[in-house]
């Protein structure tokens, strides 16, 4: 009767015993501080005697968004200036009479001038010029413009736009080829009449 009256208090005992140390946590974060951001529990049976739940952190930073918290924002991340308009006139040039002026629109002033190329229909021949800041920035953005002078000699037939560039008030640079400025709904070619000769003629 002994036996089974100290058997019960050394069970009791174990039971308050685990009680102390019933509640386990633990999880990863920088330094000595925790900021969890996920929580999960779980609870361990242990033979019967007690159990232990542990409180498994996943991940870092807090989640009501305190100092933890790194994430930037979405638009961070495009550089590069918007292309808000794009004209190349006249659409029909004659070489021998005609400049194609070329006019930008961005969305603000960049740390150098865009400039644009253009490839002639067989791609031997280009013409590309450097576009001049005409209007300040504002809420219709910055323009600039440039005239390309294409020689009476050049090749004849569609010349098309080899690509844009452009460069925002950081320097971060944006290429735009033809399918893009397509996509964009801006104009892409010119139709060149000249007295030069076409290689794709024959």
């Amino acid at each position: 009767m002994c036996r089974v009256a100290l058997l019960l208090i050394v069970i009791l005992s174990l039971i308050q015993v685990s009680s102390a140390w019933a509640h386990i946590s633990y999880g990863t974060g920088e330094g000595a501080s925790l900021h969890p951001a996920m929580y999960g529990f779980r609870t361990d049976d242990m033979v019967g005697v007690f159990s232990i739940e542990k409180k498994i952190v996943l991940a870092g930073g807090e989640p009501s968004g305190g100092a933890g918290e790194s994430a930037s924002d979405p638009s961070d991340a495009r550089l590069g200036p918007d292309l808000l308009n794009l004209t190349i006139e006249p659409r029909v040039l004659n070489a021998t009479v005609d400049a194609l002026n070329v006019s930008v629109t961005l969305s603000g002033i960049g740390a150098s001038p865009p400039a644009i190329r253009l490839v002639s229909p067989s791609g031997g021949m280009s013409a590309e010029v450097q576009l001049n800041q005409t209007v300040s920035s504002g809420s219709s953005g910055a323009i600039y413009q440039g005239d390309i002078c294409i020689s009476e000699d050049a090749e004849p037939g569609r010349w098309r736009v080899s690509w844009l560039r452009a460069s925002d008030s950081q320097g971060h640079t944006i290429l735009l080829g033809e399918d893009e400025l397509n996509a964009m709904g801006f104009p892409t070619y010119i139709d060149v009449n000249s007295r030069g000769c076409s290689p794709l003629q024959g």
